[in-house]
């Protein structure tokens, strides 16, 4: 059984597939392996924000409050090293343990978004 957070982190992996895919094509014409300066992972994490807020956008069923708090979580988890809990995420974010619990309750069409993500 495929549950909630599963779903999560396969939006997060198609969404920076399609960050990749995209950006590669400019970023890296050849296939050399470069390392990511500061510069370019903000570039991309900027990208992906976008990707991000463009895709929540076009759910109906979600008002801006989970829009914004949905970005909030994918960024961090992009970024979170460690066990993905309530309160490492709030150390990395502007949302508290509790503000986590309340959010994680609610439900969230996965399906739909990445069924918009890849589209």
């Amino acid at each position: 059984m495929v549950d909630s957070y599963d779903y999560l982190i396969l939006s997060l992996i198609a969404i920076y597939r399609t960050v990749l895919s995209n950006e590669m094509k400019e970023i890296i014409p050849t296939c050399e392996i470069i390392e990511l300066s500061k510069e370019n992972y903000q570039e991309q994490e900027r990208i992906l924000m976008n990707i991000l807020e463009t895709v929540l956008v076009k759910m109906s069923n979600i008002n801006k409050a989970q829009r914004n708090f949905m970005v909030a979580l994918l960024m961090n988890l992009m970024r979170l090293r460690g066990k993905a809990n309530y309160r490492n995420l709030s150390r990395y974010s502007d949302y508290h343990e509790k503000s986590y619990s309340c959010w994680f309750k609610r439900d969230f069409d996965f399906i739909e978004f990445n069924r918009l993500n890849v589209n």
